[in-house]
Parts: structure tokens; sequence; C-alpha cells
């Protein structure tokens, strides 16, 4: 049992809860459930830094004699929570999200093992409930834990299988996801990826501030990988039909991941436009305005990312909203278009006060109809035509499956899967669970 208090501290409201026993420490927690302002620091996003309400249990400490749990502010790494109580900004330390992504946390801390933690990577998926197909329930699931999805723990399997030989084509998130998978099961894997390194289209996280956990993650999964000695990595390595038959695999998992798509929009191969899959890396060479076609997820953060390179950006979108694929992470496509709109500083405690941005106009229910070496003609909601002047036109527009590069693996090996964004183009959710899904077939 406990009670609650609200205090107002900096705009965001503070929770203290005490449990009714007189040696009970105090839990510290900080802004309201559905209040969309302030839920950001209840559950930190990515927006946010990592321990950004540590500040609140430090000044607690300084006023009462009983312990502090530090519960709240996205402290998933072992180093943060001991740096905290080092300093005395804590006396425990609790978290949540993190026991969801990898309920092994605390086991790998105490055996030296931390290298090996699955990192969360903030997106609030857990927190919202939706029906599992085949589980008759609502329940919610985590996008790196593919097991958290099922409201009970698979039965192990009567039927005795011999270690494999599993070929992995690409090295990605659902690549190296399944590689890892493969591997516990005791079959022994060659990952071929053309590229010189692994982690696939996650590299856009070494240029995004705010997706250091995406990096984290990637990086997770590339430890996993190098460490693994039944697992075998081939870089800068084409994985061809005859290389694969050489192989002589008894299964091929292709996870070849998807291509940048560009509709057939006039002027789309002028030397103005660049695809948002590669604007990273050259932000600074873009100019001063820029247009983004494409409002939805990765354009609107690719607007928030672009709002420190350019002075002006103009965001077009034929819908009549902005991120409809982000509806499964409501907090996340909130804090997104926030973030657009907003002048709001990562290290900032206030949300309210955030300033309007000046730097980004959406343009709604436009459609880019061609474009020049001047920018881009849109068609508005008025059915008016507009010319808007561009440096560079993003075009923010998705990517699409490779239909003849999938066919060049078929009937390679008894089983052939596809998986990740060659199957079904999505996100890091549809990765894991499809790598997941796929260790259990072989």
């Amino acid at each position: 049992m406990f009670f609650l208090h609200y205090t107002p501290v900096r705009g965001i409201s503070v929770s203290f809860f005490r449990f009714f026993s007189a040696s009970a420490p105090l839990q510290r927690s900080a802004g309201m459930i559905h209040d969309e302002l302030t839920e950001g620091f209840t559950f930190p996003l990515q927006y946010m830094q990592h321990g950004c309400n540590t500040y609140i249990a430090k000044e607690m400490k300084k006023h009462c004699k009983k312990a502090v749990i530090e519960t709240i502010g996205g402290i998933n790494e072992p180093q943060m929570a001991d740096l905290l109580i080092a300093e005395g900004g804590a006396d425990l330390v609790g978290m949540s999200r993190s026991f969801i992504a990898d309920p092994d946390w605390a086991e790998k801390v105490r055996c030296g093992r931390e290298d090996e933690i699955r990192p969360c990577i903030r997106c609030l998926r857990c927190l919202n409930y939706s029906t599992i197909p085949g589980s008759g329930t609502g329940t919610s699931m985590c996008t790196v834990n593919p097991r958290r999805v099922f409201p009970h723990p698979l039965p192990p399997s009567y039927l005795l299988q011999p270690n494999k030989k599993v070929v992995v084509i690409g090295g990605g998130p659902a690549g190296m996801k399944a590689a890892v998978e493969l591997s516990r099961k005791g079959h022994r894997v060659s990952i071929f990826e053309k590229a010189g390194t692994l982690g696939g289209r996650l590299y856009f996280s070494d240029y995004m501030e705010f997706k250091e956990d995406i990096r984290r993650y990637r990086d997770y999964l590339i430890r996993l990988v190098e460490k693994d000695e039944k697992i075998t990595v081939y870089l800068n390595t084409e994985a061809t039909r005859e290389r694969i038959e050489q192989e002589a695999p008894d299964a091929v998992i292709v996870a070849i991941g998807a291509e940048p798509f560009v509709p057939p929009i006039e002027g789309r191969e002028k030397a103005n436009v660049i695809h948002s899959a590669e604007v990273f890396g050259m932000e600074s060479q873009l100019g001063e305005t820029v247009a983004i076609v494409g409002g939805g997820q990765v354009g609107c953060e690719l607007a928030v990312h672009l709002k420190q390179f350019c002075k002006k950006i103009e965001l077009i979108e034929a819908g009549e909203e902005l991120m409809p694929d982000g509806y499964d992470t409501p907090e996340e496509r909130y804090w997104t278009i926030f973030c657009m709109e907003h002048d709001f500083e990562r290290s900032g405690r206030e949300s309210a006060s955030a300033p309007l941005s000046d730097k980004v106009t959406i343009r709604l229910n436009s459609k880019c109809v061609s474009i020049d070496d001047q920018g881009l003609s849109i068609v508005d909601a008025a059915g008016e035509r507009q010319h808007i002047k561009a440096d560079k036109v993003i075009m923010a527009t998705g990517l699409k499956p490779d239909a003849e590069k999938k066919k060049i693996f078929k009937n390679t090996a008894y089983d052939v899967i596809y998986i990740g964004d060659c199957e079904k183009v999505g996100n890091i959710l549809g990765t894991s669970s499809s790598a997941y899904r796929a260790s259990f077939r072989i």
C-alpha cells in the first residue's frame, strides 16, 4: 500500500511513493501518465537523455533520511546505475523496461557479462497493448525481445534435430538476430555480408544523436555475432547462387533487406534529389533549404535531425496527417512531431515552455508532382499548384523489396526462409520477430 503526492518541479509533476512501513524507502517518479507533455519524462523516450530525471532523486536525498529509490529516467546501463549510487544520488536503482528487453539484465551484470545485455531502445511498445495473432488476448510486445509477445513460454520440441549448417545472407539486424538464435539451438551458421561491416541500414544511428539506443542495440548484436564460435562471418562477400550451393547448407536464411524506393515523379533523376537512406554522413552538404517528400516516421525523424544543419525544412505529405505509420507507438509519434514543431533540447527538463520552431514548414494534403533544379512543385489541398525552392529534395518514400534478387536464392537448400525487410518492409520489431520465428522453423 502507498500514498501518492504530486509536486510541480520545473513544470513536471513529481511523484513520491511511501509504503506504509517505518523502514520503507521512498520511490521517486516524475510526470503524469496520459499527459502527453510530461509522459515523455515518466517513461523517457529517445528524445530525452538517459537519466533525465535523476536530479529529482538527488534533491530528495538532501531533505529526507529514508532510502531513496531512483526508478525513472531511462537508466539502462549498469555504469550509470553504479555512478548514481556512488555519487549519493540514490540508495537503490529500479528499472522496468530494461528487464522487459532482457529478463537476465541483473544476472548478466552480476556475472560480468554486461556486453551481452539486450538493450531497451525506449520505444514504449511494451506499454501499448495490442492483440497478438493466435494469443486470443490483448498483450504487449517488446521490439527487441520477441519472446515478450508470447503469453507463455513455448514448450520444448520432442523432435530431436541434428545440428545443421545454415547460411544467413545479410548481416543487418534481421540476419544477425537469426544467426544468434540459430547458434543457441546448436546450429553452425555462416553470414555472408556484401558490405565491409555488420549492421545493415542501422548505420544511420551513428549520425542521429537521439538514436543512441538503436546504436546500442546494433552494437549488441554485432558483439554477440563476433564472439560466437559457431558463427562465421564473411564480409565484403556477395552471396551468389553459386557460392551458396558450394556451401551445401541445410537451410538458408535470406535477410537482404530492401532497396530505396522513389515514386515515378517527373525530375526524380536530377542531381539535387537524394533518398532519405543516403542522407547520413553528408548532412553538411545539403544546403540551407531542403524539402522532404514524405511525412511518415522516417521523414519526420529526419526533419528533427536536420534542424541542426539546415535553416529551412519543407515537409511535404500527401495525406491528411503526419506519421500514420507511428500509431503502434503513440508516445514516440507525439514526441517526434513535438520535437519537429518545437525547439526542444534533449537536455531540457521542460516541454510546455519549449518555443515553436520556425525551421520546419509542414504541408499536409500536398502532392509532389515534379522536381527541377531549383526545387519542386506541389499540388496543395485546394488543388493549387505551387513551386517550393530547395537546395536538395529528399525522398522519404520508403523501401521496397527486390523481388528479382530474392529469386536468386530459391531452392538453394531444403529450407529457404525470407526474413526482415526483404519479406515485408517494417521496423526493428519486424526484423527481430521474423528472425526469431525463422529459428524455430529450422
